[in-house]
């Protein structure tokens, strides 16, 4: 695993405004901007030093102090994604911040002795974990080019055995499912052909309902036999 980039970030609050400093701890000045910029996939200086800026406002506490070392780990979090460009990075910027503040409110929300309170923090710790989710689907959408990606399965069905093709449901409630033993039953009618092309047995066609009997009354059967005959025996 590559390591991460460590910016070194100093705060320093003077007259009341709060000032970053970053620079690199060792004397390599030009090799701790390349990693800097390469950290937000970018060639521009500037577009790295705002974006740290950016990241630090995000991060700021209530009172206005800003914690060095949460600054540092988010970077560190965008410089492991390696971002190929400023749109990624922008991203992934995202991703980390929103991050840092679902586990921020998350620890407001263990530390919340009120109902509203309680309901508050879990409102904005679930808008975070949302955002987070679509951040990642937006990233991996972007990586991609935008393509979607289609898994093709086949099936194979040999001589004397059973499959169903379709769409598959359930009908007829609980005890139907005990009646068929589970079975499911396909919404579309089509032929289940075999490995050979020969399509596999299936139920009969409709046909006509046998007539039923109709009237009223009890009515006498006729006789079975039409007659009676009596054979001689020879002697």
């Amino acid at each position: 695993m590559p390591p991460r980039l460590d910016i070194g970030t100093q705060i320093k609050m003077e007259n009341g405004v709060t000032q970053i400093i970053e620079g690199p701890r060792h004397s390599d000045l030009d090799g701790w901007r390349a990693q800097l910029m390469a950290a937000f996939g970018t060639t521009s200086e500037t577009v790295a030093h705002v974006e740290v800026e950016r990241i630090a406002k995000a991060l700021r506490q209530r009172d206005g102090t800003i914690n060095p070392a949460e600054l540092d780990t988010v970077i560190a979090i965008v410089s492991g994604q390696q971002p190929k460009n400023e749109l990624e990075a922008m991203t992934i910027c995202q991703m980390a911040v929103a991050h840092a503040l679902t586990m921020r409110s998350l620890g407001n929300l263990n530390r919340s002795n009120e109902i509203e309170q309680q309901d508050s923090n879990a409102l904005t710790v679930a808008r975070l974990t949302k955002a987070f989710t679509l951040q990642v689907d937006a990233l991996a959408k972007l990586r991609r080019g935008g393509e979607q990606r289609v898994v093709v399965e086949h099936v194979h069905i040999y001589a004397g055995a059973q499959a169903i093709v379709g769409a598959v449901t359930h009908t007829g409630g609980p005890r139907a499912l005990i009646e068929n033993q589970g079975q499911p039953h396909a919404t579309t009618a089509i032929p289940i052909v075999a490995s050979d092309g020969q399509e596999m047995r299936s139920q009969n066609a409709d046909r006509e309902t046998v007539p039923v009997s109709s009237g009223e009354g009890p009515q006498a059967l006729p006789y079975a036999r039409r007659g009676t005959r009596i054979r001689g025996t020879k002697r």
